[in-house]
């Protein structure tokens, strides 16, 4: 079965009028003029570029052996129809990086063709009826890189204009995904409120743990227990930087398609999460 998820742009066109001038020679030498052929009534002129948008998005259901992982989850299920009619789908190189926490996961993809265009997918596992594990997709959620803006409100970011958007995963509030990007840079932060855990099942495990086959390279001898107030930083499965801390509850979480002393940088300027701005400061 396919569902179908329709956008609606609001295209403005900004019709520049140049005043007319007459130039003058510092020399007052009269100007050479300039040997042009006249155009011929029967020659085209070139139809300026156009940037091409995303006017439809449709998700299909793809045999779970193409849903291993959260990138071949969107790769191999997700086709957008584009402004010219073309019908595009991503591959590898158009995955910009994807992070998993606690038993979810984003992501992050620029669409084919298209200049400005990015979508986040929200994703979590799942498992069939002979135990075999894949991913699904229960949230899509585009950003255009439109008008920007500058106050980043006491965010470190890496980039001084860059547009934002605030994501729900869920209904509850308890899971919040913040984008920040511009042309080149997408950056993620989510706050994931942690949910209580029942003593009768821990059976003396530790309470939280890192998803450590989400990482690459795998690091079997690294300590998977996530303690209070420490920063991890691991490299996500596409070279991206990935920190994670916990703080009063809730699990933080920052990636994107940048350096890790960015990341590191921008996670020093967040406030607490309890914060009623959070992750703004200001």
């Amino acid at each position: 079965m396919k569902s179908i998820i329709k956008y609606v742009y609001t295209v403005l066109i900004l019709v520049l009028i140049s005043g007319c001038y007459q130039a003058k020679s510092l020399d007052h030498k009269k100007p050479e003029k300039a040997h042009q052929k006249p155009e011929k009534a029967h020659e085209k002129r070139e139809k300026p570029h156009r940037k091409l948008y995303v006017k439809e998005v449709e998700a299909s259901e793809a045999p779970i052996k193409e849903r291993k992982t959260p990138e071949e989850a969107v790769i191999h299920q997700v086709k957008w129809k584009l402004s010219n009619k073309k019908v595009v789908q991503a591959k590898k190189q158009h995955v910009l990086y994807n992070v998993t926490y606690g038993n979810q996961g984003i992501t992050v993809v620029k669409v084919p063709a298209t200049d400005t265009n990015y979508f986040l997918f929200s994703q979590f596992p799942k498992k069939d009826h002979e135990k075999r594990r894949y991913w699904a997709i229960n949230g899509v959620y585009d950003f255009s890189i439109g008008e920007m803006e500058t106050d980043a409100k006491g965010l470190a970011l890496p980039f001084e204009n860059f547009v934002d958007g605030e994501f729900l995963i869920d209904d509850d509030d308890k899971d919040k995904v913040w984008v920040f990007a511009n042309e080149k840079y997408v950056i993620t932060i989510g706050k994931y409120e942690i949910p209580p855990l029942d003593p009768e099942k821990l059976n003396g495990k530790p309470q939280f743990l890192f998803p450590l086959e989400s990482f690459s390279p795998k690091d079997p001898k690294r300590d998977p227990i996530l303690n209070e107030g420490k920063h991890y930083l691991f490299t996500g499965t596409k070279k991206n930087p990935i920190l994670y801390y916990r703080e009063e509850g809730f699990l933080i979480w920052i990636s994107g398609n940048v350096s890790a002393k960015a990341i590191k940088k921008l996670a020093a300027s967040l406030p607490k999460a309890t914060h009623l701005e959070f992750p703004y400061s200001k």
